[in-house]
């Protein structure tokens, strides 16, 4: 599980700017946030976009084992289900013929469902276009929190100290 799930970030065109607000931000002591300026430089601030790629990997692959095996069973009921009402339907389909054969398909959709539920398309879509934005020589200062309310604090700061500058969230 991830320890800062929710996402804010401000942009600035200037560096002082980043940088006053950053310590506007830790000046409140907030507990349960990070907060890093971000550079036009992106490439060299990849971990502070995201300082826990490893967890969601770890999401990612615990979504897929466990959508993976849910599927497998699904798929030995289902089986065991059609061999029982009517048996005749694994010889008008062979490929259905071996317990296996569902148990493949069930992992392989469980797989694929597994994955998309793990999937944050939504903060994917805040990430990319924070990144444009700060290829475009803009500064930015990012901020991730751990619960919804302190998230929610964080947004109003966030849009008081930007100076009607541009505020994202996920």
């Amino acid at each position: 599980m991830e320890q800062y799930p929710y996402k804010q970030a401000v942009i600035f065109t200037d560096e002082q700017a980043a940088f006053d607000a950053e310590k506007e931000i830790n000046r409140l002591n907030l507990s349960g946030i990070k907060a890093y300026v971000l550079s036009p430089d992106i490439e060299a601030d990849e971990k502070k976009l995201e300082p826990e790629s490893n967890k969601i990997r770890n999401r990612f692959i615990r979504n897929a084992l466990i959508g993976g095996v849910a599927g497998a069973f699904v798929g030995v009921i289902i089986f065991l289900i059609l061999k029982t009402i009517n048996p005749d339907i694994f010889i008008e389909n062979p490929a259905l013929a071996d317990i296996t054969g569902l148990s493949v398909i069930g992992s392989f959709i469980g797989v694929i469902l597994g994955v998309l539920f793990g999937a944050k398309v939504k903060e994917d879509m805040f990430l990319g276009e924070l990144q444009d934005t700060l290829k475009q020589g803009n500064w930015g200062l990012i901020i991730h929190s751990d619960n919804k309310e302190t998230s929610d604090k964080i947004n109003k700061i966030l849009q008081s100290v930007s100076n009607s500058e541009k505020v994202l969230h996920n």
